[in-house]
């Protein structure tokens, strides 16, 4: 149930960071995930698993240091334990996050460590 919903996050990311080398930024937009990685369904800035979709993963993009360089991917497992993806570009790496209560990508989240 979980390890599902993990792996979901990790393939949102791995379609973040190729149109993130496309483009230079991260995206939240559906059509543009999707056309990366046609097996997930992307929802903006949403809570994990709110739109009831298979597959459901959440994205939120911000600026940390350049535009739209920090990505929050959320997923819903069916355990109920939403996780998190943190990844800023140039940054020493993706940080995680997981809650019980499931905010939005773009609440106010967990706190990020170096692993779920």
């Amino acid at each position: 149930q979980d390890r599902s919903a993990q792996s979901n996050a990790r393939n949102a990311l791995t379609a973040e960071k190729t149109v993130y080398t496309d483009n230079q930024t991260y995206s939240s937009s559906s059509t543009t995930l999707t056309g990366v990685e046609p097996s997930l369904a992307f929802v903006a800035d949403e809570v994990p698993g709110a739109a009831g979709a298979t597959n459901e993963v959440a994205v939120s993009v911000s600026t940390t240091t350049n535009a739209n360089d920090t990505v929050v991917i959320g997923v819903k497992s069916k355990s109920g334990t939403c996780y998190y993806l943190k990844d800023v570009a140039g940054s020493s790496g993706t940080t995680y996050g997981k809650d019980s209560t499931c905010p939005a990508t773009n609440g106010t989240l967990p706190t990020f460590t170096s692993s779920w």
